[in-house]
């Protein structure tokens, strides 16, 4: 990534945090989604660099070294990134035109729109997870005992992601039929 763009990326995270934090202790809410928004900005040049590199990295704390995703695994935790980045900018334009409360009603009433935003991210990040890193392609026992956890851990998010977009798409296309399903169920 260009040096003037990290900038940009680190400023509007910076920015953000510091709006966010101020927005919430002293309570001018329009404030505190600006900085959301200028946190989700910064956060979404993370995916668009990956998706245009085709190269995602990671440090690993148990390793202790970094952790290169390369081809669809980058792209893939691009849109990740990306979907949590949205979910999160929509979020602060709600608290900048001051419309929380009518937005959280409306979420609670129709989760179809959030599901699908959430199945969309787990699925791509569980597939990311699912396809492993680069640096555990090199022996056998390197596949078996250190990136088990983590394919693990894709499989079980792939699996939520996939039910979550199922149950989005069914609550966008069938309201009346998923209100009775979840009176069925609860």
């Amino acid at each position: 990534m260009s040096k003037p763009l990290r900038f940009i990326q680190i400023a509007l995270i910076a920015l953000g945090v510091i709006m966010l934090y101020f927005g919430i202790n002293r309570q001018p809410t329009w404030l505190a989604g600006l900085g959301l928004l200028l946190l989700s900005g910064g956060v979404a040049l993370f995916g668009v660099r990956d998706i245009y590199y085709l190269q995602a990295s990671e440090w690993d704390q148990t390793t202790h070294r970094e952790r290169t995703y390369t081809g669809i695994g980058a792209i893939l935790g691009g849109v990740f990134t990306l979907m949590l980045a949205a979910g999160s900018a929509a979020a602060g334009l709600v608290l900048i035109f001051g419309a929380w409360d009518a937005f959280w009603d409306y979420l609670k009433a129709r989760p179809g729109v959030a599901l699908l935003l959430l199945g969309m991210a787990l699925l791509s990040g569980g597939v990311k997870y699912l396809l492993g890193a680069k640096e555990d392609r090199s022996t056998r026992w390197d596949i078996i005992l250190r990136s088990l956890p983590e394919r693990v851990l894709g499989a079980v998010m792939g699996l939520i992601g996939l039910a979550s977009l199922i149950a989005g798409a069914v609550e966008v296309l069938f309201p009346a039929g998923f209100d009775r399903l979840l009176a069925r169920l609860f």
